[in-house]
């Protein structure tokens, strides 16, 4: 048991190290790192159909890293997006939707039932997976392009929402009316009645818990981390809350990534916690700015005069 417990936790940590190092050669090859951790993830399965070497535990512990990686992206994208920004670009990512959609959907249904011969309810279910956005895979991309603080980037996110949360309902009443495609001859109509309600319901839920979340929990929450030391553990707070959130909307039969955004969203709206969030960023940046700056140099000279301006920029004084 312990051998077998040893050999999975190795592959795990084999893999994450995998991933960081595909990850730096993504950056020297000027592509994105999602290209090289899907073909990666293409890999790994062909390799398990082959050795068959990945376990049950192995599996829901990979799941696990990939909806920790999903829900902390998306959580941080949500906490550094323009909430006003993107709904004044909702009407025009509500056109762009119903086109995307409805191409999509349409595409994928004629390809299955009439180029691949399949029957009426695969291919009605296959048309509204394709239906569907990876949220994670387009808001990585364009975030490791810098491009999503923009109106293109602001109404990706907007279509990505809408598509992710269209496709959910879209499921849900095909499963309500899959009975009666089966055997037809009974009331369509309640069937989808109940179904679309019962998706309304959940949606204005969640959106009434964020609405009150926001209002009255966040600036308590902000508040007690304001008093949290070191700073790390403010992040913290506010990063598991984001978590317990997208949580409960996976719960409600949203998926994480749409929960983590929201989550993010709901703490946008505190200035404090988006500047806390970003010096937190720029402290990284200046020090990676350093390493490279050493590394090129070859002294100390360099990184000397990067720490002077960084003392008195925070003391007030302006960079020499």
């Amino acid at each position: 048991m312990d051998s077998v417990h040893s050999f999975w936790v190795m592959l795990v940590g084999g893999m994450v190290v995998a991933a960081v190092l595909l990850g730096a050669a993504a950056r020297r090859l000027h592509i994105d790192s999602v290209v090289l951790l899907i073909l990666f993830g293409l890999l790994i399965g062909a390799v398990d159909r082959q050795l068959a070497f990945m376990t049950a535990q192995v599996r829901a512990t990979l799941a696990f890293l990939g909806d920790m990686g999903v829900v902390a992206l998306l959580f941080r994208i949500g906490l550094d997006s323009n909430l006003s920004g993107l709904l004044s670009a909702l009407p025009r990512a509500l056109r762009v939707w119903a086109g995307d959609v409805g191409l999509s959907g349409s595409l994928a249904f004629l390809a299955a039932f009439l180029v691949l011969d399949l029957a009426l309810i695969p291919s009605l279910v296959i048309a509204v997976a394709m239906s569907a956005t990876s949220v994670g895979v387009t808001a990585a991309t364009w975030e490791g392009a810098h491009r999503l603080d923009t109106p293109e980037g602001r109404l990706l996110l907007d279509v990505a929402e809408l598509d992710d949360i269209s496709a959910i309902a879209l499921l849900a009443l095909l499963f309500a009316v899959l009975p009666f495609l089966q055997a037809p001859g009974h009331a369509l109509g309640p069937a989808l009645i109940d179904a679309g309600a019962r998706f309304a319901a959940r949606i204005a839920a969640f959106a009434a818990f964020c609405y009150v979340f926001a209002r009255y929990a966040e600036p308590r929450i902000a508040a007690l981390a304001a008093r949290l030391h070191p700073a790390r553990a403010k992040m913290l707070l506010v990063a598991g809350f984001g978590f317990m959130i997208a949580a409960l909307a996976e719960a409600l039969g949203f998926s994480l990534a749409i929960g983590a955004l929201f989550a993010g969203l709901v703490f946008s709206r505190d200035p404090a916690a988006v500047r806390a969030e970003a010096g937190r960023g720029a402290l990284s940046n200046r020090a990676a700015q350093r390493i490279e700056l050493r590394n090129r140099s070859g002294g100390s000279r360099w990184v000397s005069r990067e720490h002077h301006d960084d003392a008195r920029a925070r003391s007030g004084c302006p960079a020499r």
